[in-house]
């Protein structure tokens, strides 16, 4: 909702629907997803209920769909906090701003858990905005090694290249070694 770019986009209208109400209704298609968290800034306090949270809870109903909220400006945080309420081996990151990814998508991904790729220590897909299977472990090893952007971003630091053209790549270099020394 606070994008720079596009103010309130998960809610911006699409074929009568706000955006994210399309990436929800695919994700209850899900086969093979025991919960679908959605992680939202804390705006708890303001009057009125936030659009985004009044629209959500209309989901709240199907079963395994959960809200949990964190700081504004730390996506990754959020997702620290649903790691916290939702324990679990493996998640799948999907962005709100992606409406077109599929169940089969996830599923796909899902299947994958358990598998030589799943068993990577890195999240599988690199598609920028695309879903990732991600290991739970090796995200909250690598989350204080993330700078404001993988904050923002969740998986950026496992997909970023490694050449240094910049002194802020020289930075992401050193951090992604030190980081590299904990999965050793």
């Amino acid at each position: 909702m606070g994008s720079t770019r596009f103010p309130g986009k998960v809610m911006a209208d699409l074929d009568g629907k706000p955006m994210i109400g399309h990436l929800l209704d695919e994700l209850k298609k899900c086969r093979r997803v025991d919960k679908v968290i959605v992680a939202i800034p804390d705006r708890q306090g303001e009057a009125p209920k936030p659009v985004l949270e009044q629209y959500l809870s209309s989901y709240i109903n199907w079963g395994d769909f959960h809200i949990v909220q964190g700081p504004e400006n730390d996506v990754a945080g959020r997702f620290k906090i649903a790691l916290g309420r939702f324990p679990c081996d493996y998640f799948i990151r999907v962005c709100a701003d992606s409406p077109l990814i599929t169940a089969k998508e996830i599923d796909d991904l899902a299947k994958q858990q358990g598998s030589w790729l799943a068993q990577a220590e890195l999240p599988a897909n690199t598609r920028f905005g695309q879903p990732q299977i991600v290991k739970t472990e090796v995200f909250l090893k690598a989350l204080p090694f993330f700078d404001d952007y993988d904050r923002e971003h969740v998986t950026t630091f496992f997909t970023r290249r490694l050449v240094v053209d910049t002194p802020e790549d020289l930075d992401y270099v050193r951090r992604w070694i030190e980081f590299s020394k904990l999965l050793s």
